[in-house]
């Protein structure tokens, strides 16, 4: 059972020199904890997708710019709580590059 604290997840960094054309582990251990809130920061100059099971896309994020995704972490209505599950992985896909995509979460304690 999930506590009601928050646990920033470790910044974890890719060189987009490294991508391929296939999908590859960000955060090759998952988050620790039941990510609510996750970021995608691409400061490269090359598109990438992103996908959380290593297979299909996800979402896709520009060049320059940063994906947030923000779920429910609340009691309300009715206990509904919308998360990531702990060892969730971020896979990222595109053309090499040039500058680093970051990847930053804040999760619930388990």
């Amino acid at each position: 059972m999930s506590k009601d604290l928050v646990k920033p997840e470790v910044v974890q960094s890719f060189n987009s020199a490294g991508l391929t054309g296939n999908f590859q582990a960000v955060n090759v251990n998952g988050f620790s904890g039941a990510a609510f809130k996750i970021r995608i920061i691409n400061d490269s100059d090359v598109p990438v997708s992103v996908s959380f099971n290593g297979i299909d896309a996800n979402d896709f994020v520009l060049e320059g710019t940063d994906l947030t995704l923000d779920f429910q972490n609340n009691n309300q209505p009715g206990n509904n709580k919308c998360v990531f599950p702990a060892g969730t992985i971020v896979y990222l896909a595109g053309g090499a590059g040039t500058g680093f995509i970051y990847v930053t979460a804040y999760s619930q304690e388990v």
